[in-house]
């Protein structure tokens, strides 16, 4: 009877084990279109070579009470910090995120994120931070906007030209996200990031031919790219060859020079015996005018 009872137990304890091993263990994702499309055209699955949606502030677990201490005080270093220097894009990126991410406040985190952008519209980061805050938020009216009024003044400006594209594609305006995401390409062409939210929108507007096509020329301008590259980099060589070739030449002719002042024409001769052309023209005029 007592083997069977620890017999019973030992599979209770083994259940309780894999029912904890089997909650604990994350579900496998599905890779995104963008992270499809951008081992496609690139080659690599590295996170850092496209940034991913925007982060759902929504669902980050809720922190211990010692680990909300902490970020409390965190945050309140960063504001104090933030009242002396009001206008630092970096502080302003600092605090909103916090709020965003730590607070799973996106809609108190947003002021900070709009204001950080427009001191440094050039901030990727930022931007995509700022995205994931709208939609959070449900607010991609204001992000649109927001990204619009930086385009009016900055219409170059590859960022938000990609930030307005991520928002009307999330919104389900497909045809406009289509351009705004073809502008920033067109801005930035190199961007692997852009490169997979314009594939991306392709693939949301059902469009499968044109990002077949949109794909090809991608790898074959990716290619035009590094031959241009390498050849840069044979050009900049020849360059110092020449150069390099040009200061010794100086130096032989410095040389012969000095041998025809110190009246050394015999030393003179033989070194004309083993220069180039131009440096024996030099050195046979030195010798005419020292038997003259």
């Amino acid at each position: 009877m007592f083997g069977r009872f620890f017999r019973y137990w030992s599979f209770g304890i083994l259940a309780i084990g894999l029912a904890l091993y089997w909650g604990s263990t994350p579900a496998r994702q599905t890779p995104s279109p963008k992270r499809a499309v951008s081992e496609k055209i690139l080659g690599t699955s590295s996170p850092s070579a496209v940034a991913p949606r925007p982060r759902d502030y929504a669902r980050i677990e809720r922190p211990l009470p010692a680990e909300s201490k902490r970020r409390e005080k965190e945050l309140s270093r960063l504001k104090k910090q933030l009242a002396l220097q009001p206008q630092d894009p970096q502080l302003l990126y600092e605090v909103g995120i916090r709020l965003a991410r730590d607070f799973r406040a996106p809609e108190e985190a947003t002021p900070f994120l709009e204001k950080s952008v427009r001191l440094n519209p050039k901030s990727g980061m930022a931007a995509y931070d700022l995205v994931g805050a709208y939609l959070e938020t449900e607010n991609a009216s204001r992000g649109r906007r927001f990204f619009q009024e930086l385009l009016e003044k900055d219409p170059g400006n590859a960022i938000a030209q990609a930030a307005l594209a991520d928002l009307l594609s999330a919104s389900g305006d497909t045809m406009p996200a289509l351009l705004a995401a073809q502008r920033a390409h067109a801005l930035d062409p190199h961007s692997p990031s852009v490169t997979a939210l314009l594939a991306s929108v392709f693939e949301q507007a059902d469009d499968a031919r044109a990002g077949e096509m949109f794909l090809l020329a991608e790898q074959q301008q990716l290619a035009r790219v590094r031959q241009i590259e390498r050849d840069k980099v044979l050009q900049k060589r020849r360059e110092i060859l020449a150069a390099e070739s040009v200061r010794l030449q100086d130096i032989q002719m410095g040389r012969a020079d000095f041998l025809f002042h110190q009246g050394r024409l015999q030393e003179l001769e033989e070194m004309s015996e083993t220069s180039n052309e131009t440096l024996r023209r030099h050195i046979d005029a030195l010798l005419r005018t020292g038997r003259g």
